[in-house]
């Protein structure tokens, strides 16, 4: 008796149940219809219901939703025959393939809602579909594709491109297809090794309809600088030449170069931020993949050699005076003192080449008293008011000669006194005339 009574609850429960079901009904035609863009696509929605209180809601659900439009969304019961409701949908965008789902149900039994999805396709002018479409990195390439759909055989014209983030094109292919029925086409795009690290996006767009598809990807920051340095020798120069090239991907802001650099005189084709204790730093600002930059000095010995140069020059000037002075006729004064009194000792060398006409003067100021005591040459004596001249005069004195003349004075005071110069005149081998003196001295008497 208890199974009987459990089978009656269900076999009951399932009749009310879809006696509910059947209270509503709604069937949309056509379920499928095609258009083009900006063209009004109209389906008719048949909605009945046994009922004979209350209403019926109707309802459309898809997207793109502003695209719908009905004149009404509430029918009155009793309805004596099914209602027919017309929805419009005007596409206004991208073309594609579009589904919306119709939806009737009893104001007062929302639990009996029926509902029916149609499609709607949005077909562009050349009647090209793109039923699938597919971006995919692998490795240094980007494999695009794309699954077409035409009703009749059309040419279709598809760019394939690469765009970084500041939206600049960095690589681009257009292809033309000739499409009947379904077709897949492809592309791939190969990356290249100077690309810098940054976020791209690869695009496929389909010239002529709204058909546009992207996916980003990243390629990562690869840093790799490469230095090489190299040496030139010239006759007075050495060159020395600093290679730096940017091998990776990434921009180098602000790189460091450093070497050592020989000591000399230097000349660079870019001045170095700091040189100190025999090396020298550089700073590069901007270094692009790709990109390198030369750094070149030379150590020049130009200067050096002209400095040698002089040197030799200076110094065979100061050999040639030397020797020339020391070739020239020459006179010294000198004051001795002894047990007789003060001496004045005048010596003439001649070193080189015979000369005449020789006259050597020399003059004892009031400060001493001239002695009538000469044992050598006698001068001609000479008295004036402030001094008295003493003069010797000789014909000639030969080469290597050397002469020696002296005569005795005495100090009349007391303290640091000035002896005046001697002086000689004569005459050289090629009849020039020239002129000779001492040096001053002072005696502390």
């Amino acid at each position: 008796m208890k199974r009987i009574a459990v089978f009656t609850l269900l076999a009951f429960l399932l009749v009310s149940g879809f006696a509910a079901a059947q209270q509503v009904s709604i069937d949309v035609a056509p379920q499928e219809m095609k258009v083009e863009p900006f063209h009004l696509a109209r389906f008719i929605a048949t909605v009945s219901s046994s009922e004979t209180e209350g209403g019926i809601y109707l309802f459309v659900t898809g997207s793109p939703s502003h695209w719908i439009n009905m004149g009404t969304s509430y029918i009155d019961l009793p309805a004596r025959k099914p209602v027919d409701v017309l929805v419009e949908f005007y596409p206004n965008d991208k073309p594609g393939t579009y589904y919306y789902t119709f939806y009737a149900q009893l104001t007062e039994s929302p639990e009996t809602a029926q509902s029916q999805t149609v499609k709607l396709v949005v077909s562009s002018g050349e009647d090209i579909f793109v039923k699938s479409h597919s971006i995919e990195k692998h490795g240094r390439s980007i494999d695009m594709q794309l699954g077409l759909l035409s009703e009749k055989k059309d040419g279709v014209t598809v760019d394939y491109s690469i765009v970084n983030s500041a939206g600049t094109t960095v690589a681009t292919y257009t292809r033309t297809y000739f499409v009947e029925g379904a077709e897949n086409v492809s592309q791939t795009i190969e990356l290249s090794d100077d690309m810098v690290a940054d976020t791209y996006t690869a695009v496929i767009k389909v010239k002529g309809t709204d058909y546009e598809f992207s996916k980003s990807f990243d390629i990562e920051p690869v840093r790799r600088i490469v230095k090489s340095e190299e040496e030139v020798s010239g006759l007075l120069y050495d060159e020395h030449r600093i290679s730096i090239s940017n091998d990776g991907n990434v921009v180098e802001k602000g790189y460091v170069v450093s070497s050592n650099v020989p000591t000399g005189f230097l000349v660079f084709s870019h001045e170095p931020d700091e040189c100190s204790g025999g090396k020298c730093v550089w700073s590069v600002e901007k270094l692009n993949p790709d990109e390198d930059v030369n750094i070149v000095y030379r150590v020049e010995y130009w200067p050096l050699f002209a400095e040698g140069l002089m040197i030799a020059v200076l110094l065979g000037v100061f050999v040639f005076f030397a020797r020339s002075r020391m070739g020239t006729p020459r006179i010294t004064k000198t004051i001795t003192h002894g047990k007789d009194g003060y001496t004045a000792v005048i010596e003439i060398r001649n070193p080189s080449r015979k000369i005449t006409n020789v006259v050597v003067r020399d003059e004892v100021s009031p400060l001493f008293r001239l002695e009538d005591a000469f044992e050598t040459l006698k001068p001609a004596v000479k008295h004036h008011e402030s001094s008295t001249e003493l003069v010797w005069s000789l014909p000639a004195i030969e080469p290597g000669d050397h002469r020696i003349i002296h005569y005795r004075l005495r100090p009349v005071v007391n303290g640091d006194l000035k002896v005046p110069k001697a002086y000689m005149r004569y005459a050289t081998a090629d009849g020039k005339k020239m002129r000779a003196e001492s040096r001053e001295l002072n005696l502390a008497a």
